[in-house]
Order: structure tokens, then sequence, then C-alpha cells
């Protein structure tokens, strides 16, 4: 019998595919809700804080939207993107600590942990997405898509700067170990500062100039405006959120051609 071998690219995608049956094991197989506890945290996120501004707004006699998004849609988008840069940069981050042991075998690299794990953070928090926009629909809500391309585009840059983010701590933190902390603080203010509670129109012009450096911004405002036609997305770029997408994956891909032989042997 004649022994077919497979190519290297059919052996990654296998490998792949097995670690990231082995991280939804792990993430989700031990608790009794399991994959519902994705759900949990968006859905008491956005009901609290919709029914705080709505009760707020509506005592002032004011709208009860942003630039014709309701508030829900505009939470929803706002934390859903924002963790799904925060899942992916941490989780990509600890890569190498959670499979150490698997990279004995010669077919198991870095970057196919990494990249198991981008795979599952992704999925699970656009299935999310989609879920919660159909359950907002049922609930009658106005449900747009203006440009939906130029949504996924917003979503995969967001991806890039997350994956890239994340591949450069996974590595230099087996050097420094305290880049782990660097992470976690450079985290803390990011859910603030990102666009989550706010628009951007909504910021005075003077300091708007800080706010524009964030990415993660950029990527959730232009969600926004390519979700709902009537919001204002002025002051944000696809330009400069690729271009900080493909720099920090560059820088990523880099370090991890630097150091992956040591990290193996070690």
């Amino acid at each position: 019998m004649e022994i077919k071998k497979r190519s290297s690219l059919a052996i990654q995608r296998d490998v792949i595919f097995a670690l990231f049956l082995r991280e939804l094991r792990v993430r989700f197989g031990t608790y009794k809700l399991g994959i519902c506890w994705a759900f949990i945290e968006p859905v008491a996120f956005i009901t609290v804080l919709t029914a705080i501004r709505t009760a707020g707004f509506k005592s002032m006699g004011a709208q009860t939207d942003v630039h014709g998004i309701p508030f829900a849609i505009f939470f929803m988008l706002g934390f859903m993107l924002y963790s799904l840069f925060q899942k992916v940069s941490l989780q990509a981050s600890d890569a190498i600590n959670a499979n150490r042991q698997l990279f004995a075998y010669r077919q198991v690299r870095v970057l196919d942990a990494v990249l198991a794990r981008v795979l599952l953070e992704s999925i699970i928090w656009l299935s999310v997405i989609v879920i919660l926009t159909l359950g907002l629909m049922w609930l009658g809500m106005n449900i747009q898509m203006v440009d939906f391309l130029r949504f996924l585009s917003a979503v995969f840059g967001l991806l890039l700067v997350g994956f890239g983010l994340g591949v450069f701590f996974c590595v230099v933190k087996q050097r420094v170990r305290e880049m782990e902390k660097v992470l976690k603080i450079l985290m803390a203010p990011m859910l603030f500062i990102s666009g989550v509670f706010f628009s951007l129109d909504q910021v005075p012009a003077k300091y708007r100039g800080y706010l524009d450096w964030n990415p993660v911004l950029h990527a959730i405002e232009l969600a926004r405006g390519a979700a709902y036609g009537s919001y204002s997305s002025i002051g944000v770029s696809m330009f400069f959120l690729y271009s900080c997408g493909i720099a920090l994956t560059f820088l990523g891909l880099a370090t991890y051609r630097l150091e992956w032989r040591r990290i193996v042997a070690s």
C-alpha cells in the first residue's frame, strides 16, 4: 500500500484544528454553562449601560440614540469589538505557556498555537455579535448594515492589531516575565479610551488628537459608521487602522522569527 505524503500546509491545517478543539474543550468544557458564559458578560454589560443611559437621557428629554444608533446597538458594537481585541491579544500572548508541553512534537509550532487561539476567539465573539444582533432584531430594534464589507474590513483590521500585539508579547514574555504585567496595565485603560462608552465627536476637539492614536477606537467607530449611515465616523481612518495592524503583525512575526528556536528548546 502506497503511503500518501501530506504537504506541510495540510499538516499545519490539521495541527491548528487539533489545537483549536483542545482550546475549545479547555475553555468551556469545565463549566456547567459552557459556552453560554460568552453571552452572559456582554448581555449584562449592554443591559446595564443601556438602562442607565436611557433613563438619564429620558429624564433630560434628550434622544435615546447616538446619531441614529439605539443605545443597545451602540454599546453592543463598542463592547463586543473591544472584547474581541482584548481576548485575541491576551489569549495569543499566553499561547506558549498554555501549550509548552506540546512543542516537544515536531509538527506543533508556536505560531500554530497562537493561530488556534485567535481563530477560537474570533469565532466565539463574532458568533455572539450575530446572535445578539438577531436577538435585538427580535425585540424590535432598528438594526442596519449599510456597508457590510466595510464593517468586515474594520473587524479584520482590529484582529490584525490584536494578533500582532499578542504575538509580540507572547514571545517577549519568554525573555522578560514582567512584560505580562505590562500588557495587563496596557489593557486596563483601553476600555475607557476606545469609544465603547462614547463616540469620537462627543469628545472636545482639543482632546481628539490624543485618542486618535488608538487603533481600537478607529475600528469601533468605523464599524458603527459602516452599520449606520447616519453615524458620523469623521476623524477615524481605515488606512491608519490597517497601518497599525500591519506594523504590529510585522513586529510580532519578526520577533517570533528571531526567538522561536530558543523558545522551543527551553
